[in-house]
């Protein structure tokens, strides 16, 4: 009976694929996952991010899990900028495993002005993406025969691996020195500047179809917008506001709305930081019985380093709300590096001179 569970479940997968993109809980962490284009292009740093993603942990196993890890290496006289990440993401007892190799070419368009505080990047991600079910998971009791071993029909299921290349493209403004007093209109916050980024990606723009029983249907595109700010001096005992994000996810009828941020206990360049925060998620589907689904994601992090830069960041999700309150939560770890030391011995390893 699990088997035709399985199956059932499987069958509106294939129909309703866009639910099972992998998510990544620390959103300003993963930024290379879900906004390629939101990276450091004007300094010689090599910009390195992994994750560690364990959901359903009610279930008492490792059945859900996923790993990320990319790398962006930018180019800044050329204005060029290339990336490498690798995805897998695997859910249930079945094993419905995906892997993702995923190459990213980005173009700072405003990079010839040295001075400027701006940054207008774009980025193109091609993807090779296979997925595929661990058949002998799908064995059960009822299968196995005390003559003939195990039923024929259990080994020859129609459900196979499929692979398939993707598409993403998307751009991210950044403000490095943003005037509040001139958005605001307010004295009060007269020549205040602050940090800013807009990031905004359409995934799946290919449509590719990623069905494992051979049914011809299409990934909806998914689009994701982010704002993020720095309020810098909230206090004069160096506390600092981090990481102000909003984030908008749609696809097809799925929404998610990501708010939060961090304080950090010490400036953002200083040799060792603390900083503890929270995001408030709120998803929403439509025509689901239950429309609605509120999360909340507290971190904890430090970053160390001043030549190069270490993030260390362990946060749990917690769902209140629907099938997902009874999940037993979600924890993430990720380590961000940002290096200048592995930039120049990259460069002087393949003597690219000319960049």
């Amino acid at each position: 009976m699990r088997k035709y569970y399985l199956l059932i479940i499987l069958f509106f997968v294939s129909i309703g694929a866009f639910a099972q993109d992998a998510a990544f809980s620390q959103v300003s962490n993963t930024f290379q996952f879900t906004q390629p284009s939101n990276v450091i292009m004007n300094k010689r740093v090599v910009q390195i991010q992994t994750a560690y993603h364990k959901q359903w942990m009610g279930l008492g196993n490792d059945d859900f899990n996923t790993l990320f890890a990319g790398i962006h290496m930018p180019f800044p006289s050329s204005g060029l900028g290339v990336g490498l990440s690798l995805m897998q993401d695997v859910e249930g007892v079945g094993n419905l495993k995906t892997q993702q190799a995923k190459l990213t070419t980005r173009y700072n368009l405003i990079h010839r002005q040295a001075k400027s505080k701006h940054q207008l990047v774009a980025a193109i991600d091609v993807a090779f993406i296979r997925k595929n079910l661990g058949k002998p998971e799908l064995i059960f009791a009822n299968d196995l025969n005390p003559v003939f071993g195990v039923n024929p029909a259990a080994l020859n299921m129609n459900i196979d691996a499929t692979q398939f290349l993707d598409l993403s493209a998307g751009f991210t403004w950044t403000n490095a020195n943003l005037d509040l007093s001139r958005i605001l209109n307010n004295d009060m916050v007269k020549n205040y500047r602050v940090p800013f980024s807009f990031s905004f990606t359409a995934h799946h723009i290919s449509r590719p179809t990623e069905s494992l029983l051979g049914i011809n249907t299409r990934l909806p595109v998914r689009l994701i917008a982010t704002a993020t700010t720095s309020l810098t001096a909230l206090s004069p005992d160096g506390i600092h506001l981090r990481h102000l994000l909003f984030q908008y996810d749609k696809q097809s009828t799925i929404e998610k709305f990501t708010a939060g941020a961090a304080l950090n206990f010490a400036g953002e360049d200083a040799p060792c930081n603390v900083y503890i925060g929270a995001y408030y998620v709120n998803s929403y589907f439509a025509n689901a019985v239950t429309q609605n689904t509120d999360g909340y994601v507290f971190l904890i992090g430090t970053e160390i380093g001043s030549t190069d830069r270490y993030n260390i960041c362990l946060s749990y999700d917690y769902n209140n709300r629907g099938l997902s309150a009874q999940s037993g939560g979600i924890v993430e770890v990720t380590l961000n590096i940002t290096a200048k030391k592995l930039f120049k011995t990259i460069v002087n390893c393949f003597a690219y001179k000319h960049f």
